[in-house]
């Protein structure tokens, strides 16, 4: 048993099972509330990876979004994990994408060690190798006035440009 966010305490029998079928017939009534969000937990074993799964509708877009409840630093924390599409994101998606998050943040007794929100950011945040490639390659005049420097070389064969070249290259070093 655990309490649901209106204070009202969810038995084994309010959690929804954790099937693609169940999943996508399953559609809140919300009548004259004003809540925007319902909020449904999963019914998954309690000593696996889905602990503190569950399921979220939208009433205004009709998603379902699959939410990670955990505890981290004293706070229960939210993690939304995807939105449920029967073709592109199922519990099959769902369960190896949450094994990956809970093994990378997770101490070996299930304690959770890391914020996988923060993890998340500093992904984006990070410069990828690529991208440090593209930022060190050198500009045109980098190029050019590294070229002056060496003398002039020639690219395939051995030796120096002709004089004609050579003279036109080193005007346009000298101007700046």
């Amino acid at each position: 048993m655990s309490k649901e966010p209106g204070n009202k305490l969810v038995t084994g029998k309010d959690k929804l099972p954790f099937s693609n079928s169940a999943i996508q017939k399953w559609t809140p009534t919300y009548g004259d509330s004003k809540d925007r969000l319902k909020e449904r937990p999963l019914d998954v074993p309690r000593d696996s990876h889905l602990k503190g799964l569950h399921l979220r509708h939208s009433k205004s877009t009709k998603k379902k979004d699959f939410i990670l409840m955990f505890w981290f630093d004293k706070k229960q924390l939210r993690y939304n994990l995807g939105t449920f599409d029967i073709k592109e994101f199922d519990t099959k998606k769902l369960s190896d994408k949450l094994y990956k998050i809970v093994k990378d943040h997770t101490n070996d007794k299930g304690l959770w060690i890391k914020n996988p929100k923060i993890t998340e950011k500093e992904k984006e945040r990070t410069t990828i190798k690529t991208q440090i490639d593209e930022h060190q390659k050198k500009t045109l005049r980098e190029t050019i006035e590294e070229f002056c420097k060496e003398g002039f070389p020639r690219g395939t064969r051995d030796g120096k440009l002709t004089a004609r070249s050579c003279g036109y290259a080193k005007n346009f070093c000298t101007r700046q």
